[in-house]
């Protein structure tokens, strides 16, 4: 079949995953095709609609075509690669092992990328080829794990027996991993690795292949530097981590002086990623000073916004006392809610160990609570009085009833009182609940006259009321 680099793929075997030694292609070149046509429409195109492969009249043109849209289709999905590639079959061929010492060496990996800028340390001793370190263009927070060998292997060596990444800055938002230890049994075939993935919790098969022709002899002074190298790397990256967090922090509530060792801290810490002669001890002495401080500001950051908390909430619960006895003058909903703010913040105020932000935030609660509190409304009370004329004949017999008012206006509930002097003392009585006066039995003629109150009751919304009327009884 033909390959995307005019070689031309024969004799293609493909071995399962449990295959821990994993060979090339056996290829060889063909002879030179124009697909020139094909690319530049692709280029001018940006895409594979419109473009013309019947000029091209190939399989392979075809072939192109399809495999652009498959990687479109990846990227817009986010999915660099074949999570799981189709690894090659085992070759024969005799293992290519390096005489023993030390040597730099860049790698081709397949399904992640491996950094073309840092070149892995192998260190061959007694015949066996140790990679004492590769850069990994994957965070450690999506792939924790990078094995040597099958997942069946894995598995069977266990967790701990899994080599841990550390960090390290490849001018990413996200950083690489570092990874060490690894025995391989040849350059020039694919090596079996397994890189899990911690959201599926899943192994992919992620096979890299080193070529003799990448491999350079160094000095065992020259390993130990890059070993150095290596370990700085790390620290750098921590390094990166530590003066954003530093220079992020809030400094409001920190004192001047505090304020100056951070910024000092800070730099000791820059000056020591940027020095070529500082070592990784070094970084990390300063990232570690650094962090110290950091956490020193924090703890002062905290009691002294905690401080400024109190005082504040303190404030709040004194002002708010001038509307702790008029709970009659507002409606029952807002002083509720009012009660209920000040009672959470007295008790979050004797807690001992309240954070300033629950201090603040049951403080903004009552002043939003105090704000809220609505006004009763008055009731608009109209009392109209019913004066009577009854017959001197008929009050022989019985007494006579009669509403003595007339209301409108009114939400809460009534009841009336009634006033009367004189002569009018013995003969009429009110009910107070229902607003009617009675006329006694054998009441003589005359003119009699009672002052009536109706009040109405407060009720959750409006204030009480009360409005007085004359009522005149006339006996003929």
């Amino acid at each position: 079949m033909w390959a995307m680099d005019g070689h031309h793929v024969s004799d293609a075997c493909y071995s399962s995953k449990t295959e821990s030694g994993c060979e090339t292609y056996h290829i060889s070149p063909v002879p030179e095709r124009n697909d020139e046509g094909l690319k530049s429409q692709l280029v001018e195109a940006d895409d594979i609609d419109g473009v013309d492969t019947v000029s091209a009249a190939t399989l392979t043109s075809r072939a192109i075509i399809s495999a652009v849209d498959e990687d479109l289709t990846k990227a817009e999905r986010g999915q660099k690669d074949d999570p799981d590639p189709v690894l090659p079959g085992p070759d024969t061929t005799p293992d290519v092992v390096p005489e023993d010492g030390w040597y730099t060496a860049f790698g081709e990996a397949v399904g992640t990328d491996l950094d073309e800028d840092k070149p892995m340390l192998l260190h061959v001793a007694d015949g066996v080829i140790n990679i004492e370190h590769l850069y990994v263009q994957e965070r450690e927070s999506s792939y924790p794990y990078f094995f040597c060998g099958t997942e069946a292997e894995a598995l069977e060596a266990g967790e701990a027996n899994w080599p841990k990444p550390a960090p390290y800055d490849y001018n990413y938002k996200y950083n690489g991993s570092i990874y060490r230890g690894y025995v391989i049994k040849s350059l020039d075939k694919p090596q079996l690795f397994q890189m899990k993935a911690k959201s599926s919790d899943t192994w992919f098969n992620r096979p890299i292949t080193i070529k003799s022709e990448d491999v350079t002899a160094i000095t065992e002074e020259q390993a130990m530097a890059l070993k150095a190298t290596a370990l700085k790397d790390t620290e750098l990256w921590y390094a990166k981590e530590a003066v954003t967090a530093a220079e992020a922090l809030d400094t409001t509530y920190n004192t001047e002086e505090t304020k100056a060792s951070l910024a000092s801290a800070i730099q000791a810490v820059k000056d020591a990623a940027a020095s070529e002669t500082s070592t990784a001890d070094e970084v990390k002495a300063a990232v570690t000073t650094l962090n110290g401080v950091v956490a020193s500001a924090k703890t002062e950051a905290a009691a002294a916004e905690k401080e400024a908390a109190v005082n504040e909430a303190d404030a709040a619960v004194e002002s708010a006392q001038a509307f702790v006895n008029g709970k009659s003058g507002y409606t029952a909903a807002s002083y509720a809610a009012f009660e209920t703010a000040l009672n959470a913040l007295n008790e979050v105020l004797a807690k001992e160990d309240a954070t300033a932000a629950e201090i603040k935030a049951a403080k903004d609660a009552l002043d939003t609570a105090v704000a809220a509190l609505e006004s009763k409304q008055d009731q608009t009370l109209t009392v109209k009085a019913v004066n009577k004329k009854f017959a001197a004949k008929k009050l022989r017999k019985k007494a006579a009833t009669f509403k003595a008012v007339t209301v409108k206006g009114s939400s809460g509930k009534l009841s009336y009182a009634g006033k009367a002097t004189g002569k009018s003392k013995k003969v009429l009585k009110i009910n107070k609940k229902t607003g009617k006066i009675t006329v006694k039995k054998g009441a003589k003629k005359g003119k009699y006259i009672m002052k009536v109150t109706v009040k109405a009751a407060a009720t959750d919304t409006f204030n009480a009321a009360s409005k007085t009327v004359k009522v005149t009884v006339r006996v003929k």
